[in-house]
């Protein structure tokens, strides 16, 4: 089933080819900023990281990888999934990035609007909200449930990932 899937031999290594140039270039434009961040002004900064800001940091720091690791774990069960649900080959790919566009929506959101500062209950949303999209994106009988699900699990995985940014 799974070599239906495959685009061909040697797709692994010419991706990888093609990514090196990219990487090389990225790793010189990193040289031209300095090695430290400049000093930030203490009142901004004072404003900007309440009395909850060292809580809501470790929290950040627990929810991003947890993130990144149920990201890692889904990925390589999608192909078995949509296969199970009866998804033509050629749409798989278009609604696994349901998730993308979601967590895309809610980055520029955060970006936009400041009122996500120094609340618990959007960091903790957004770690229940990846949970639960991971769940049902594994668990929902049906595409449309999957799709809603991936959309949850997006939006989740982008406040988490802005907040661990901010904090």
């Amino acid at each position: 089933v799974l070599e239906e899937r495959s685009v061909g031999p040697g797709l692994g290594a010419d991706s990888i080819a093609m990514m090196a140039p990219i990487g090389l270039l990225a790793a010189g434009v990193a040289t031209a900023f300095p090695a430290r961040p400049g000093r930030h002004d203490p009142t901004i900064a004072a404003v900007a990281t309440g009395p909850g800001y060292r809580s809501l940091l470790r929290s950040a720091r627990i929810l991003l990888p947890l993130s990144y690791v149920l990201t890692s774990a889904m990925s390589p069960l999608l192909p078995f999934r949509f296969r199970d649900l009866g998804v033509a080959v050629e749409w798989a790919t278009p609604a696994t990035t349901s998730w993308m566009a979601a967590r895309i929506t809610v980055l520029l959101a955060m970006w936009r609007w400041p009122g996500w500062h120094g609340r618990w209950d959007v960091l903790l949303g957004g770690g229940a909200a990846t949970i639960a999209g991971f769940a049902g994106v594994m668990l929902l009988p049906g595409l449309a449930g999957m799709l809603a699900a991936f959309v949850v699990f997006g939006a989740g995985l982008g406040v988490v990932y802005y907040a661990a940014l901010y904090y």
